[in-house]
């Protein structure tokens, strides 16, 4: 627990949080408020539940991002919940993933069905029957046999993060 906790501590401050946010908690704890208690216990459970110091890291970036207002507490809460879901293999065919679904991409993409249906199911990637359709306002779509997948802005989120810390 203690190396997941310095991970995730060296995770966050790799990147500035905004002065009132933090100013804002530390004034919410001396008045002895509640949210920011629920917000702290939100934090331990989710870091001692995680299966590795990875995970942590990446807890560490979605808690800045959430601090310095670029999701709010419901996706922060929803992105954190994918995570400790996530199998650490599969973080690497979502960086995968991510990375060919840029348009400046030239890599090929390898395919394991599994993980796929895996990141399917956590909402980080979109699967849908390939009709042929244009799907180009997606991003580079990745087609294989009768299925077009796609990546959401929830696998956008944790791919540039996991991208972030490797």
């Amino acid at each position: 627990m203690l190396r997941k906790f310095f991970n995730f501590v060296k995770a966050f401050n790799n990147y500035d949080v905004e002065e009132e946010e933090i100013s804002k908690r530390k004034n919410a704890i001396h008045n002895n408020e509640k949210w920011v208690y629920d917000e702290i216990e939100f934090l331990s459970v989710y870091l001692d539940d995680m299966d590795s110091v990875k995970k942590a890291k990446i807890l560490g970036r979605l808690y800045n991002e959430y601090l310095n207002r670029r999701i709010n507490w419901e996706r922060f809460c929803l992105f954190t919940e994918i995570v400790n879901r996530m199998f650490s293999y599969d973080m690497d065919m979502l960086l995968g993933f991510y990375n060919y679904s840029k348009s400046d991409s030239s890599k090929g993409l390898g395919f394991d069905l599994t993980s796929y249906n895996r990141l399917v199911g956590l909402g980080l990637i979109d699967r849908e029957i390939d009709y042929g359709q244009d799907m180009s306002k997606y991003g580079r779509v990745f087609r294989e046999k009768s299925y077009a997948y796609r990546i959401t802005y929830a696998g956008k989120m944790i791919g540039e993060i996991i991208k972030q810390l490797k």
